[in-house]
């Protein structure tokens, strides 16, 4: 996690470390045992968790929107995209020169590099293909054949050639993953849609002042957070939804909870208290005891942590 000038990581689960940078950061990826650190001063640092070194710094001409790890190396995204290979120590300038670029994909499979108006498809980042232009494109996901795009009024379907098709019209999406379940969608209006061809569920959690702020799909379940604690959202026998709710007197730090990460055997939770992980098969045990601290006082003077 970032601060201003920082990164906090966990190592084991247990071990807490901080590396300080020299100017404000703007993005962190991770790929084997390198955290990859990018700055406002357009630097990108590489830091070996193993032994808590610097390894090796990049420099670049302006400013770095975001860093993605992929396959043996490094996507760096700003006012000119470039692909670090970190074992041949190479840095390749992709030829593209769009500012604000964004991108959407994994370390494995093809590319999504997208702006505000412009979408372009690559397998080996040597031959950008531009399949759309003209849209305001707000997040992207994708299998091997098909992107899906939020946009101001919904979601958009294009396939490698361009060809487009609007599969859902509402209010506009910020959110989009693919899943077991089908296309997770969450909407400006914490709408949560769960998308299979052309049946859609709706979830709505916008009342009395509800709203969620992010989900995550792992292990045959939808987790949704927000100012509303934790919900699961898991299908029964009967290939229905079943709907749980944790929350403070559940044993969770706070209600209000910013972001949802999952390791093979843990939750993680970032929320307004701190940061909280348990393991997910004793979820129905939340509740053990744990204190949720509001203040510290020594010698009458109240202090920060």
């Amino acid at each position: 996690t970032t601060t201003n000038n920082g990164v906090y990581y966990l190592i084991n689960d247990h071990t807490v470390n901080y590396y300080v940078a020299n100017d404000k950061i703007t993005d962190i990826a991770v790929s084997d045992s390198i955290l990859y650190i990018s700055n406002l001063s357009g630097k990108v640092y590489g830091w070996n968790l193993e032994n808590n070194k610097l390894i090796q710094t990049e420099v670049f001409d302006s400013y770095i929107d975001e860093i993605n790890a992929y396959k043996d190396g490094l996507i760096v995204s700003g006012k000119e995209l470039h692909f670090i290979n970190v074992n041949r120590k190479e840095k390749i300038k992709s030829g593209l020169t769009m500012s604000h670029l964004n991108i959407a994909g994994n370390r494995a499979g093809p590319l999504i590099f997208y702006s505000s108006s412009n979408l372009f498809y690559t397998r080996d980042l040597t031959d950008f293909k531009r399949i759309y232009e003209g849209r305001t494109f707000d997040n992207i996901c994708y299998d091997d054949s098909t992107i899906f795009s939020g946009v101001d009024d919904g979601i958009i379907r294009i396939d490698t050639l361009g060809n487009v098709e609007k599969i859902y019209t509402g209010d506009r999406i910020i959110k989009l993953s693919n899943s077991n379940f089908g296309l997770i969608a969450l909407s400006i209006k914490s709408e949560v849609l769960i998308i299979n061809e052309d049946n859609v569920q709706a979830y709505r959690f916008d009342d009395n002042g509800e709203y969620i702020k992010s989900f995550l799909i792992d292990d045959d379940c939808l987790w949704l957070v927000g100012n509303i604690g934790l919900i699961r959202l898991s299908k029964n026998s009967q290939d229905e939804f079943v709907k749980e709710t944790f929350l403070l007197s559940d044993g969770l730090l706070s209600n209000e909870i910013f972001k949802i990460a999952a390791t093979k055997d843990l939750i993680i939770l970032a929320s307004k208290k701190g940061v909280q992980s348990f393991p997910k098969k004793e979820l129905k045990k939340l509740n053990s005891g744990k204190l949720s601290i509001e203040n510290v006082v020594i010698d009458g003077e109240s202090i920060d942590y």
